[in-house]
């Protein structure tokens, strides 16, 4: 599969996921042409196809050394669909360290899977997204399901990162959100190595093998606004976006490790003016953060990151530095607390991820405030709602 492979008209065959023009949709390929060329890849297979008898699949597979950049390759089978695990894509395994991507497709079952780069969020020129991961595609009944990792490379200022992470860092401790980013160095050391080369992640896997190392330290395309270790999403095809369920595992905000599973969304939809974003994080419901992400109206306008917290002192910094400097590729300005609200609402109505969160009583006079003490059954909940999602 490449470059030269075409059908008799001299359209060139592909095999892969591709976003339709305009942002209308997602819809796969297999030996056959795009609707139309301009349409951008999700995810393109290259390399030396074959078929498995015995598992039944199609493969087409290439050493990680030849492959172009975002392109995939096959090495290993269609995992079976088991809802008892917390994430059937994360079973594709390849059968060689040095293969970057995989890609397979059961023709008889109506199967894709992929692992390695994928382009979630196009801002070209600027590349404000770094995303790897692996997939399972029903194709008959068009589920996308997809275990990634999300480097966020927005050029917010260090100060205001700083005060973000150290917050969050701070209430993550007392809350007692210890449980790690993503605890599984195989599935991790899979999503690393298309981003960052088999050289860096042999490094950091050595160091991380007995210990947990930050994730900004394996590599500087990692040193990032916001890095999620381990974030499952889906495809919505009524709202022509992916979206997150469960919780995120939070890596890191440029060097501050926070290394936590944070309840919170990322929304990434797909509009006919481009890619829009929003990430929403909460250490516990009373500290949080929301970014809002639009492209420009036109080629040459800026991109526009918005962003309000929990806290009114970085609020007012964002609101004393909205004001961006001649060379910036993108406006930071603030947002609002109501921006934030309509999201989450919006979110949960659309995707229904989660219940929505009961209005807070009203405390009466002489009304002792007793703190939650549920916490740790929630996340259970969460855990076992994920599991039945995969």
């Amino acid at each position: 599969m490449d470059k030269t492979l075409k059908n008799e008209g001299g359209q060139p065959l592909v095999a892969g996921i591709h976003f339709r023009l305009g942002g209308a949709g997602l819809y796969p390929t297999f030996l056959s042409p795009k609707e139309d060329s301009k349409d951008d890849d999700l995810f393109s297979a290259t390399g030396v196809m074959r078929y498995d008898e015995k598992d039944k699949v199609y493969r087409i597979a290439s050493k990680g050394s030849d492959l172009p950049a975002g392109k995939a390759n096959a090495v290993a089978p269609a995992p079976a669909a088991d809802s008892t695990k917390t994430d059937s894509t994360a079973t594709i395994a390849s059968a060689d360290e040095e293969v970057e991507n995989a890609f397979t497709f059961n023709d008889a079952r109506g199967v894709m899977t992929f692992k390695g780069k994928m382009n979630l969020m196009n801002s070209a020129p600027n590349e404000y997204l770094l995303s790897a991961g692996s997939a399972r595609i029903n194709i008959d009944s068009s589920q996308y399901r997809f275990n990634t990792l999300l480097a966020f490379a927005f050029p917010v200022p260090d100060p205001i990162n700083g005060l973000i992470s150290d917050k969050l860092v701070k209430t993550n401790q007392e809350e007692k959100n210890d449980e790690a980013a993503d605890d599984d160095l195989n599935r991790l050391s899979d999503k690393l190595l298309p981003l960052i080369g088999l050289q860096a992640v042999e490094t950091y896997r050595v160091k991380a093998q007995n210990q947990h190392v930050p994730l900004s330290q394996a590599s500087p395309k990692l040193n990032a606004m916001l890095v999620l270790a381990n974030a499952n999403l889906r495809w919505s095809t009524k709202y022509n976006s992916f979206y997150s369920t469960g919780q995120l595992g939070v890596s890191n905000i440029m060097a501050t490790d926070i290394n936590a599973q944070m309840d919170g969304f990322v929304e990434i939809r797909k509009t006919a003016n481009g890619d829009e974003a929003s990430i929403y994080l909460e250490s516990s419901p009373e500290v949080w953060v929301f970014y809002d992400y639009k492209p420009g109206n036109s080629p040459t306008a800026l991109g526009q990151l918005a962003i309000v917290t929990s806290e009114q002192d970085i609020n007012d910094r964002l609101i004393a530095g909205s004001k961006n400097a001649g060379k910036a590729t993108i406006e930071v300005v603030p947002a609002t607390v109501d921006e934030k609200t309509l999201f989450v609402d919006r979110y949960l109505d659309q995707y229904k991820t989660k219940a929505k969160p009961a209005p807070k009583p009203k405390i009466q006079p002489g009304q002792k405030v007793v703190k939650e003490e549920k916490k740790k059954d929630e996340k259970k909940k969460d855990k076992e709602a994920e599991k039945e999602g995969f």
